[in-house]
């Protein structure tokens, strides 16, 4: 091995080019602080793309230090915000919901598809209410 070589394998990767398929173990998440790759690994940011569940039986939950940017890529959305107010979200619609918000999604059309951005990013920052 030649020494540009050597000099080549330790410079850090300039991109990252994955599919969001490879990425279904980790809820679609591929950026976060709780990934391996030094590009995906992230502490200011969460992204995903994710299918939802048609019936989501995920509980109330709020954050207390990150952002959440809901956009919708494709489909429909109920979201019940605060335990009372309902909001409906369709294609190209976006909800961002500040910390302390408490949110719930109990049910989705079939096939909806949506990007997800948290910031930062907090592993463990989720509690039910």
């Amino acid at each position: 091995m030649s020494i540009e070589n050597l000099e080549r394998e330790q410079e850090s990767p300039r991109f990252f080019k994955g599919n969001i398929k490879d990425f279904d173990k980790n809820k679609g998440y591929f950026i976060g602080a709780f990934l391996k790759d030094p590009l995906l690994q992230r502490e200011d940011l969460e992204c995903a793309i994710m299918e939802l569940p048609v019936i989501d039986e995920s509980k109330p939950h709020y954050h207390k230090l990150m952002y959440e940017v809901t956009f919708v890529l494709s489909g429909r959305l109920r979201l019940i915000v605060d335990q009372k107010e309902e909001i409906n979200l369709e294609e190209n619609e976006f909800l961002v919901i500040p910390p302390g918000t408490v949110l719930q999604n109990p049910e989705n059309a079939p096939g909806t598809k949506v990007f997800v951005v948290k910031t930062p990013s907090a592993p463990g920052d989720k509690f039910d209410v």
